[in-house]
């Protein structure tokens, strides 16, 4: 091995343990409720440069399944049919 190969393998490990240390850094987020799938799935279509109409589409499926669980706590809704 080179000392050029070298030197590239271990940008890229840095590399790697960046992206582990930014996928840990979200699992936590989300299961301590940080952040919402909501808000992770938006940012991640900003990231890839996606605007508009999918944006919209995550934003109204989200409020459809808040809507939905609210109506469940709350009592709205029955969730058994017998």
């Amino acid at each position: 091995m080179t000392e050029e190969q070298f030197k590239e393998l271990i940008i890229t490990r840095r590399e790697s343990l960046k992206s582990m240390d930014t996928l840990a850094f979200v699992k936590n987020e989300l299961e301590c409720g940080r952040v919402s799938a909501e808000q992770l799935a938006i940012i991640a279509l900003d990231a890839m440069g996606i605007k508009g109409e999918l944006v919209d589409q995550v934003r109204e499926s989200a409020a459809k399944k808040r809507k939905s669980f609210m109506e469940v706590i709350c009592g709205y809704r029955n969730i058994n049919p017998w």
